[in-house]
């Protein structure tokens, strides 16, 4: 969700998940630089991926997890 509501023009914004890495050491993403990787049109679609699949596994209606609906959406399949 931070790559859909961050803006570009602000302030470095970091995330860090909850989990670390089993030799303690741990994630650190830059969100203002996965937002440029990503580009405007795919960020812009993060809060479709996130009702359309429901909840943080899988969808109840569609049994289709966040994942693949992302993945399909970066390669740009005509049946999402």
């Amino acid at each position: 969700m931070l790559l859909y509501y961050a803006r570009g023009d602000t302030m470095a914004l970091y995330f860090k998940p909850d989990r670390t890495k089993p030799d303690g050491s741990f994630n650190l993403y830059d969100i203002n630089r996965l937002k440029d990787i990503l580009g405007h049109y795919l960020c812009s679609q993060l809060l479709f991926i996130n009702a359309m699949s429901n909840c943080d596994t899988t969808s109840k209606i569609f049994c289709v997890g966040k994942k693949s609906v992302f993945q399909k959406l970066v390669k740009g399949d005509p049946v999402l």
